[in-house]
């Protein structure tokens, strides 16, 4: 086997090899989320049965979200819709507060993370989780 065949053959595994890797380490990324993440749910997993802090978030939601997501009485299929269980921006408490921090501006929803102090926004994600099943 000629020398250039060799490492023309040995260069194609390698490669191969480092997509495989890669692809290996992009999977796990996303499979397990952060340890900030995980307790960041925990928190507001904590918050959403703490009553006072859901009653602040309903409060909050109505002022400030109610207008374009419509109240807990809204039906189908929609992006706006924040009571059934389908996310479109992902389903885990921290999933949900970040995507109230940074909003969607492209589909008309603003970044609240300047607008609102955290224990705000933590309210009404709390508020938001009690529709969602246990």
């Amino acid at each position: 086997m000629k020398r250039s065949s060799l490492f023309t053959e040995f260069s194609v595994l390698l490669i191969a090899l480092i997509a495989i890797a890669l692809s290996i380490l992009a999977i796990s990324a996303h499979a397990a989320p952060a340890d900030s993440d995980n307790k960041r749910d925990t928190e507001l997993l904590t918050a959403r049965d703490t009553p006072a802090i859901v009653k602040h978030g309903k409060k909050t939601y109505r002022d400030l979200c109610q207008s374009c997501h419509g109240d807990e009485k809204v039906t189908g299929d929609a992006v706006s819709n924040l009571f059934d269980s389908k996310w479109y921006h992902g389903a885990r408490p921290a999933e949900i507060e970040r995507s109230t921090l940074d909003g969607f501006l492209e589909k008309g929803m603003p970044a609240w993370k300047d607008a609102l102090p955290p224990e705000d926004t933590t309210a009404v994600v709390a508020y938001l989780l009690t529709f969602q099943k246990r």
